[in-house]
């Protein structure tokens, strides 16, 4: 069993809480909870923009310190995952998966994605989607029969939060974002 390495933020949460921005175990990175807040000011945008910046950067930072980085994650799901002019429309990518289908999906759903990838819904309640996997399905979706294709990669993240992989994992796992290649089959 590979050792547990905990990345802090500088957040007054992960103290009081005991959590952790970050959670490196093995060749696994887990991140989780980011959000805008600068952590060097102590100060949060008034601006959408600016916190999804900052956002990104806190994401960046945590993958940094745990040897990986955000082209890292490009990488393993593919610069073509991309929403397109939706993303003109929507904020969030839960906004997204309710423009796709014209409803808010219930947990355990599967919306087709962009392109090769599909999206499976993993926690949501009435008013919004709180957590996502990405597929990337190795036939095209034009090709598909409407059952569920084989995944060539998965990505799992919260609708508001920057893509990290992680292979599907069996019913009652949980993990909130993780980064890893899926294994060769």
């Amino acid at each position: 069993m590979s050792d547990r390495r905990l990345i802090s933020s500088g957040s007054t949460f992960e103290a009081d809480i005991a959590y952790s921005r970050a959670v490196v175990q093995g060749d696994w990175v887990f991140v989780s909870g980011t959000t805008g807040f600068d952590y060097e000011t102590m100060t949060i945008s008034p601006n959408l923009i600016e916190q999804t910046e900052q956002c990104l950067k806190n994401i960046a930072a945590a993958l940094q310190e745990a040897g990986a980085s955000l082209e890292d994650v490009v990488a393993l799901v593919g610069a073509e995952f991309d929403i397109g002019e939706a993303g003109e429309e929507v904020n969030t990518l839960g906004g997204y998966l309710a423009t796709r289908i014209g409803r808010v999906p219930v947990r355990g759903e599967l919306v087709p994605g962009p392109g090769p990838y599909e999206i499976e819904v993993l926690d949501a309640d009435p008013r919004r989607v709180k957590r996502v996997r990405i597929y990337r399905s190795r036939a095209p979706a034009a090709d598909r029969d409407g059952t569920r294709p084989a995944r060539a990669v998965a990505a799992t993240l919260a609708p508001s939060s920057a893509p990290s992989l992680s292979p599907p994992q069996p019913a009652g796992a949980s993990a909130d974002t993780a980064a890893k290649p899926a294994p060769e089959p």
